[in-house]
């Protein structure tokens, strides 16, 4: 056991679709990227825990971007639908709701979160 005090923090952003089991995801981009990315979080986690670096991932749900609206228009996906399917509180998440969880994995107040990965995703992995 060691007492290195943890200096500085890491973080690695990764999709929720990793996470959890869902018919066609096997050859999902994003599944395909993100599981191997928690994988690395996990394991740089255990690899610079000694060093005093903590390293931990963020999973963010539907978050309300230009690039989200630009997908669902090129879909011609309603609102309601998209929400239906990936939020329980029935609304997609901020930018800044992301940036807080990223700056609280960051901070002091985490000091014993380590080779965690934050889903912040308005309750999608809970179904």
């Amino acid at each position: 056991m060691t007492n290195a005090r943890v200096r500085s923090t890491a973080r690695v952003a990764a999709s929720r679709t990793g996470r959890a089991a869902r018919s066609g995801l096997m050859t999902s981009g994003p599944t395909q990227v993100s599981a191997p990315i928690r994988c690395r979080a996990r394991t740089a986690a255990i690899e610079y825990a000694g060093s005093g670096i903590r390293i931990n991932a963020v999973a963010p749900g539907a978050i309300d971007t230009p690039m989200l609206r630009g997908a669902m228009a090129a879909r011609g996906s309603r609102e309601e639908d998209v929400l239906a399917r990936l939020s329980l509180i029935g609304r997609f998440g901020q930018p800044s709701e992301i940036a807080n969880a990223v700056l609280w994995l960051c901070s002091d107040q985490a000091s014993y979160t380590m080779g965690h990965v934050l889903s912040v995703d308005g309750g999608y992995l809970a179904r």
